[in-house]
């Protein structure tokens, strides 16, 4: 009778084990089956762009460059600033957003990268403009503007010389509170990234979308 018993306990004991692994399996393919229907909807919504032939995906939309867990965009052609925003947003996104030194450089380099010559290039908008008050420039994610830190650990910003100036174009008696990144050539130099220039925000020029990177676990 003990016999029995014991082998009646250890049955009970593995028959418990099986149903724990077993419980701890459908766990496991709930939570990969919601990882995948979330990356399906993703790539419905045109979230990530895949390549079949490859199987990869990357994290951003198809034409989007990804920094910094996030997806930049330089258009091929030219809107006021409120528009370019619209667009920007329509897309998931907002106008781009310069965070640090490194954002400056690959903003930069991404320019030269698409357009090879300033003849070929009139400006790109950025999120940042002086609307509500002039001289304070605030980005679209509503802070101020403030001074970055360099390689060296020391403040700049990224102001073309003489700039922001509010220069006031006969056709745009309000002011110039809208900001671009300018063409500079030699992105290896300091002058290059010091490519910021207030103009008008009616202007029509080329803009910098940027959106979070899609999350792929």
């Amino acid at each position: 009778m003990n016999q029995l018993n014991l082998n009646l306990t250890q049955q009970n004991k593995q028959c418990q084990e099986s149903v724990n692994e077993t419980n701890r399996l459908n766990s496991n393919l709930k939570e990969t089956n919601g990882k995948l229907r979330s990356i399906l909807r993703s790539l419905k919504s045109n979230k990530i762009n895949c390549d079949m032939t490859t199987l990869t995906c990357s994290r951003c939309m198809e034409g989007w460059t990804e920094h910094d867990s996030r997806c930049f965009f330089l258009s091929g052609d030219a809107k006021k600033w409120l528009d370019a925003r619209s667009y920007c947003i329509d897309k998931g996104g907002d106008l781009a957003v310069v965070l640090s030194e490194e954002d400056q450089k690959f903003l930069t380099k991404l320019i030269v990268k698409n357009y090879k010559s300033k003849e070929k290039f009139n400006g790109s908008w950025i999120g940042l403009h002086d609307m509500q008050r002039e001289r304070t420039f605030r980005w679209i994610n509503g802070k101020n503007l403030a001074k970055y830190i360099n390689e060296t650990g020391q403040e700049t910003d990224y102001w073309v010389n003489g700039q922001p100036d509010n220069n006031t174009p006969g056709w745009s008696p309000e002011g110039s509170d809208c900001v671009v990144l300018v063409f500079e050539l030699d992105e290896s130099t300091d002058r290059a990234i010091k490519n910021w220039d207030d103009i008008a925000c009616r202007g029509q020029r080329n803009y910098m979308c940027e959106s979070k990177a899609f999350i792929m676990e």
